[in-house]
């Protein structure tokens, strides 16, 4: 028999959060950015042998917090790690510019246990947001 070795994955479909790009899609840097999620991959998706579920053809491919301060995804059971595929651009300095240092902070996760307490997980450029350059289609 067999051993089976590695880690157990269960990839939670968060599609319907997908906000973007929908509509009529205003903005130089806005524009850029829909043509650049045309060349994401679709579908299901390995990034350094973790599934991820991508938007599908034609559809809302990201979540966009642009007007607003959080997004809320809710879930529910019990897991060891939380892997979260994730990418950030840069403003063009024309629109709004923040320093590209590496280590600079470009948002947060705050995870909250069914306890009630809370852990805030900070996303750093360079550091923990990685290119989507990364993901590995399935063969």
């Amino acid at each position: 028999m067999a051993r089976r070795y590695g880690a157990a994955f269960k990839t939670v479909n968060i599609s319907k959060l997908f906000n973007f790009p929908a509509g009529r899609i205003k903005g130089r840097w806005w524009k850029q950015l829909a043509e650049h999620l045309g060349g994401y991959p679709k579908g299901k998706q390995q990034s350094w042998g973790i599934p991820f579920a991508m938007g599908a053809r034609r559809a809302r491919t990201i979540i966009v917090s642009a007007d607003r301060d959080e997004v809320t995804i809710r879930l529910s059971g019990r897991a060891d790690y939380l892997c979260l595929l994730h990418e950030w651009r840069q403003l063009q300095e024309d629109e709004h510019w923040d320093d590209p240092t590496e280590g600079l902070v470009v948002g947060e996760y705050e995870l909250t246990y069914s306890d009630g307490s809370t852990h805030v997980q900070p996303c750093r450029s360079t550091c923990t947001v990685r290119s989507t350059r990364k993901i590995i289609p399935r063969a």
